[in-house]
């Protein structure tokens, strides 16, 4: 992919996920940042839809970002890492502090992510500690037609309440992000998850998990469980 495509593609992803809706090629044209004519950009288009990239939901819609289109965007922006603003940070320091234990994720921390990541927020916490937080709100303002993500959602409680051990062995050490068809323990095709353990090879380590839709804020959300590690292990 040349760099005009890159630049269309996190400018078509970025706008997906703030507004949920198809893009449009004349979407686009209004991007400031683009600089580019709007033939230019439909041929863009075209070539990342052939590529596999986006595609067209229906026939005289803009196009989305497929599974392909999101693991190029969240790859290339996981080589640039944000930080969370100064009153987020503080945010979650206060948050965290209100634990009943250092190692555990407190309830007000993870109803603080749920709230600023806008997903169902799972934690697990060893041997039996098991949280599920932000599930009916994130439900309550999916639309009647994204009946999916809610299913979707509640497979994904389900099935770590069930098999947490084996969510934890599936893990990298350091953040994982599965789109998707991606997810490695069971069949998704409409939720994204962000997972991150906090303190990796050590047993009282918690598993924090930020679940919501495809078009999700992959950024922030990686920027809050990265948060999250590094104040337990400087905890350690």
């Amino acid at each position: 992919m040349n760099q005009r495509e890159s630049h269309i593609l996190q400018e078509l992803v970025e706008w997906h996920i703030e507004h949920g809706l198809p893009v449009a090629s004349q979407t686009l044209a209004g991007q400031v940042s683009l600089r580019m004519s709007p033939a230019t950009i439909r041929n863009i288009l075209q070539a990342l839809d052939r590529a596999g990239y986006i595609e067209q939901p229906h026939t005289s819609a803009g196009r989305v970002p497929t599974d392909k289109g999101y693991r190029y965007y969240v790859n290339h922006l996981l080589a640039s890492p944000r930080r969370l603003q100064a009153r987020e940070q503080a945010q979650i320091q206060a948050s965290l502090h209100a634990g009943d234990q250092a190692s555990a994720l407190s309830v007000s921390l993870a109803r603080l992510l749920a709230r600023l990541s806008h997903t169902v927020v799972v934690s697990v916490t060893f041997p039996s500690d098991i949280r599920f937080v932000g599930l009916s709100d994130l439900l309550s303002n999916l639309a009647a037609d994204e009946f999916d993500i809610a299913r979707e959602l509640s497979r994904l409680v389900d099935m770590v309440n069930e098999e947490a051990p084996r969510v934890a062995a599936s893990l990298p050490d350091d953040v994982a992000v599965y789109i998707g068809a991606e997810n490695p323990w069971f069949n998704a095709q409409y939720t994204s998850v962000v997972v991150r353990k906090t303190v990796p090879d050590q047993p009282d380590s918690a598993v924090l998990i930020l679940a919501g839709p495809k078009r999700m804020a992959y950024h922030r959300n990686v920027a809050l469980v990265d948060y999250v590690a590094e104040l337990f292990e400087e905890q350690l």
